[in-house]
């Protein structure tokens, strides 16, 4: 992997019903903390007919705990469990989280208010899920948010996030 550049593995454990806490993926938690590769997966609600409960952003608290080394993403924002997803990127240094899977402008009004504030400004990626990039991009700038923060989240956390620099 280190000599194909890899930087990020993204996997879908709702899919086979299991949280990202389930040991079973604790070997691919500590191969990618090895490699020093960061790790995403999605958290909230499952948009497809599978088990949303194991998508519960708190779940990853035990991953952050466990590996605090492990560059993680909570992707997809944690809906409808915002303030988990919040809480899970104030709480750990690791864990970061994107905005994917969603336009701007239908964000949880909790979460735009985390993402302008101090500790979330460092902590949101921007993502669009295949939604548009021209669209989502836009809408994202028309947020009434810190001109900091909309540079923080389309660039800077993403060159810390994944060691870009």
């Amino acid at each position: 992997m280190r000599e194909h550049g890899f930087r990020y593995v993204w996997f879908h454990p709702l899919s086979f019903g299991l949280a990202p806490n389930d040991r079973r993926f604790y070997p691919l938690y500590a191969k990618c903390v090895e490699l020093d590769i960061a790790v995403g997966f999605q958290v909230g609600h499952s948009a497809e007919v599978l088990p949303s409960d194991v998508g519960r952003p708190m779940l990853a608290d035990d991953v952050a705990i466990e590996f605090p080394e492990l560059r993680i993403n909570l992707s997809h924002t944690g809906w409808p469990w915002v303030d988990e997803w919040c809480s899970m990127l104030w709480r750990h240094p690791n864990v970061y989280g994107d905005i994917s899977a969603y336009y701007p402008k239908s964000l949880d009004e909790r979460l735009v208010r985390f993402m302008d504030s101090g500790r979330g400004r460092e902590k949101v990626l921007f993502g669009t899920n295949g939604l548009g990039l021209e669209r989502c991009k836009r809408e994202f700038l028309e947020l009434e948010i810190r001109e900091d923060t909309k540079r923080a989240v389309l660039h800077d956390n993403a060159v810390r996030f994944f060691k870009l620099d």
